[in-house]
């Protein structure tokens, strides 16, 4: 069966600053966090309805996602066969994403967070799995934060 972390994708980055930010800076970077936050809840509307094209469209074409239980996915395109390949198997029963961290620096956004999710797998008993994620979103040219680069791992069952 194909990675179950694979239905939540995730991604990491270090933004330095040699300066204070001025008043409108923070301003400016609390309005980008509330974007991505935005942005990741409509992901995870998108994972919920199991519609791997939906899902896919939520990730630049020159994505990579890495998880430990699966080879390097490249581009939505990448993803999108991934995901088919997945929901085939297993559908999603419930997930919840919850963010640790958020940060912004010009275009570049990170959420570094934790998902709980619950799969059911075609055939045997339904599978609980946590795990953490990191997402590296990219401001477009319309204003909308797209995922461009994740990486999850599992927690150990609890």
């Amino acid at each position: 069966m194909p990675s179950c972390r694979c239905l939540i994708l995730t991604a990491a980055t270090a933004i330095v600053g040699c300066s204070s930010p001025s008043s409108d800076t923070r301003a400016d970077a609390s309005t980008d966090r509330a974007a991505i936050v935005t942005a990741m809840n409509a992901y995870l509307t998108a994972v919920k309805s199991s519609d791997a094209s939906a899902i896919a469209s939520r990730w630049t074409d020159d994505a990579f996602y890495i998880d430990r239980k699966s080879p390097t996915l490249r581009g939505s395109a990448g993803i999108d066969s991934m995901l088919k390949a997945a929901l085939a198997q297993v559908s999603l029963v419930d997930a919840r994403l919850e963010a640790d961290d958020i940060a912004v620096s010009g275009d570049i956004g990170y959420y570094l967070g934790h998902i709980d999710e619950t799969l059911q797998p075609k055939q045997g008993p339904a599978q609980h799995d946590r795990g953490r994620l990191l997402f590296i979103s990219k401001r477009q040219a319309d204003g909308i934060w797209t995922l461009s680069r994740g990486m999850s791992t599992d927690l150990p069952a609890s």
